[in-house]
């Protein structure tokens, strides 16, 4: 990808690393600190895997319910 950004630019005369930040030597890699959006501030799911793992939990749920209650009212 970053190829076809160069090659995108190469005749405007503009470079593209004045398109980065300062300092950024892969545009696609952000240097990401473990642990800094662990927090989801919710309640009842402090990390983002209890969230993930409740909306799938959910989503379960409610496919179970489906199947039995069309099962029951058929």
């Amino acid at each position: 990808m970053f190829h076809f950004i160069q090659r995108l630019f190469r005749g405007t005369g503009l470079r593209t690393r004045e398109l980065l930040p300062h300092g950024s030597g892969d545009p696609f890699h952000s240097p990401a600190q473990p642990g800094a959006d662990e927090s989801t501030g919710l309640p009842g799911l402090p990390t983002w895997r209890r969230v993930y793992l409740f909306v799938f939990g959910c989503f379960v749920l409610w496919v179970v319910l489906l199947v039995v209650f069309s099962r029951v009212f058929a």
